[in-house]
């Protein structure tokens, strides 16, 4: 994950096989985000480190972060690791990888109920004090989670599902507005009827001549100003469509049309 907090209002997900293409982007846009290749994408070390190489050095102001804790059995097997060596392990690596002396955001990919969290963030909080991370955050969490947490180490982000037809975690969203956390809604873009032909979103779109997913993002960043959505994308075409969504304006009748679709 490579955001930059300050000038772009969203990050937006890639594999490195599509990193040469987006390089240029990101010099323009200082947008982009890397974080999950470890899991999804095959293990092929030598595409990795030429991904990395790619986009090194890169722009000043960009904030890096990444995430770790949850590891990949097989196809959609996945299983959280919260032992301390582990996610030492994983911050290491990420440095190495990343080609880093410190990760700007350092976010914990799931609590793994087999391991104290004490024990967990204790961890994530000793390579913070060893100058290793500068921020901590968390990853599919409850607000109780949260709660918890704050109480071992300061926590400054939260990234849970949530777009504008799944909006199970708005009590988080709400909890991260009311206490200042950034808002990090993974799988942003909406689905089901109201996406398809003649649907509410698709009338929208086709009126202020947009996507179903730049009114995806949009709406996002309509809904709350602790929203960093992370649309992913496989091309510089793709990004380019992406990131038009911030500059995307409805009247505010608009998406209050929209949502009380979504609500019936």
């Amino acid at each position: 994950m490579v955001v930059d907090s300050e000038k772009a209002k969203f990050g937006l997900a890639v594999g490195y096989q599509h990193v040469f293409g987006l390089t240029i982007m990101v010099q323009h846009h200082l947008v982009i985000f890397p974080a999950k290749a470890r899991l999804f994408i095959p293990a092929k070390r030598g595409m990795r480190r030429v991904g990395m190489i790619a986009i090194h050095p890169y722009p000043a102001g960009l904030v890096i972060a990444t995430k770790g804790g949850l590891t990949r059995q097989g196809p959609d097997q996945w299983a959280p690791v919260g032992r301390p060596e582990y996610i030492q392990q994983c911050v290491e690596m990420s440095l190495r990888r990343l080609r880093l002396e410190r990760i700007d955001l350092y976010q914990l990919h799931r609590i793994d109920p087999k391991v104290p969290v004490e024990e967990t963030l204790g961890a994530l909080k000793e390579l913070q004090h060893q100058g290793k991370i500068r921020h901590i955050g968390l990853s599919e969490v409850s607000v109780r989670e949260i709660k918890h947490a704050r109480n071992i180490v300061p926590i400054v982000s939260v990234q849970n599902r949530y777009n504008l037809t799944d909006r199970e975690h708005e009590d988080v969203l709400n909890y991260c507005e009311e206490h200042d956390l950034g808002f990090i809604p993974w799988a942003p873009v909406a689905a089901g009827s109201l996406t398809r032909p003649r649907g509410a979103l698709d009338l929208a779109a086709t009126k202020y001549k947009a996507t179903v997913a730049q009114l995806s993002i949009a709406w996002l960043l309509y809904r709350s100003p602790f929203m960093l959505p992370i649309p992913g994308t496989s091309s510089v075409d793709h990004l380019e469509e992406n990131v038009a969504a911030a500059v995307l304006a409805l009247p505010k009748e608009e998406w209050q049309k929209i949502e009380r679709a979504v609500a019936k």
